[in-house]
């Protein structure tokens, strides 16, 4: 029996200055805890919070709105007062909580300051018009970058949320019904273990050694696998439509604090906040780590994900979506502007561009 190692070649991006686009930065939602799912009665309203997803929100998202309206329903269904859902939040958890809360015959109004915008891209000197942080978010399905093995319970809610999730994008392409989600090779130069970890076995355990080049006749030593990429300027707003169409009504409302929560016309109400849940409820735990892209216009052929060791201790990602190639990423705890910072994103977009300098055929710079 053969053990050769299968040796790959990949298009290399075309990251030369004349096809840079622009710049997307957002806040991851991270929790010291890990996920909140706790219920809390404010002024005798009940609020079910559902944040904390940290990395791992567009991935999980289905998974997470699944298990707390779950919750809600075998608890609160003989009520005859919950005719009218609120919930607090456009980004993935909201949209999805809405769409479960819908399926089950509620009535539902979210309110948020921002929904889904027709371009992802951010202005370097305002935050107004910002996307939200899960239209930035999107890329591939991994479920890590958050608090989930903390003891037995949270693993497991975590499993649970990883099957319902998996199963739910898995389904989507194979019935074709949204254009923002689809399967995706990825590539890692270096260790998956912390990949291997969070993702339970029977969900896809397909994780090869191989060789990949990008046409300089020299060949890397990678894992490779086979996940979903998740476009967030296509399926955030994908869902975002589904919802209208489904009768889910949409308030744009700044909140400030949960005593502004407590006056909006709803006894039940889903907190789907994300980072900004931190200030709602005074949850000292939560705090964002910043994660920054540059954006190039799209290579032909560049249609894989890719996760490598970059110069000076970076990391390079690349991956294509419907605005491009992005190229990344960065990990800024504790940032809260989530304009782009110039001086980041320029070194983001100079390390990928070193990082394929050896090893295209051509630099590209």
């Amino acid at each position: 029996m053969s053990n050769k190692v299968e040796k790959i070649d990949l298009i290399p991006p075309n990251f030369s200055n004349e096809n840079f686009l622009g710049y997307k930065a957002g806040l991851r939602p991270c929790r010291k805890g890990g996920v909140n799912l706790s219920e809390q009665i404010i002024r005798g309203k009940r609020i079910l919070h559902n944040y904390g997803h940290g990395a791992g929100g567009v991935s999980l998202a289905p998974g997470y709105a699944n298990i707390q309206v779950n919750k809600f329903f075998q608890r609160y269904s003989s009520f005859k007062n919950l005719n009218h859902i609120g919930i607090i939040g456009s980004g993935y958890m909201g949209l999805f909580t809405a769409l479960e809360l819908i399926k089950l015959g509620y009535k539902v109004t979210i309110y948020a300051d921002q929904f889904v915008k027709d371009d992802g891209l951010c202005s370097l000197e305002t935050d107004k018009n910002h996307p939200t942080a899960s239209q930035i978010a999107g890329g591939y399905w991994l479920p890590y970058g958050y608090e989930y093995n903390i003891n037995e319970e949270t693993q497991r809610v975590h499993d649970q949320a990883c099957n319902f999730s998996w199963n739910f994008y898995k389904n989507s392409i194979e019935k074709k019904v949204y254009n923002g989600v689809r399967y995706m090779k990825v590539y890692h130069l270096d260790s998956i273990d912390y990949i291997k970890n969070s993702v339970p076995k029977e969900i896809f355990n397909d994780f090869k050694q191989v060789q990949v080049s990008w046409g300089n006749g020299k060949y890397y030593d990678a894992f490779t696998f086979t996940t979903v990429l998740i476009e967030g300027d296509i399926f955030l707003k994908e869902l975002f439509n589904e919802c209208k169409k489904q009768g889910v009504n949409f308030v744009n409302k700044h909140l400030n604090d949960e005593g502004e929560v407590t006056e909006l016309p709803h006894d039940y109400i889903f907190n789907c906040a994300g980072i900004h849940s931190g200030k709602l409820f005074n949850d000292k735990n939560v705090y964002p780590i910043k994660g920054q892209l540059a954006v190039f216009r799209h290579t032909k052929g560049v249609d894989y994900y890719l996760s490598a060791p970059g110069p000076n201790g970076s990391r390079v990602t690349v991956y294509p979506h419907s605005t491009g190639t992005a190229c990344g990423i960065t990990h800024e705890r504790d940032v809260w502007d989530q304009r782009p910072t110039l001086s980041i994103c320029s070194v983001v977009a100079k390390n990928a561009q070193d990082f394929f300098k050896d090893k295209a055929v051509q630099p590209r710079l």
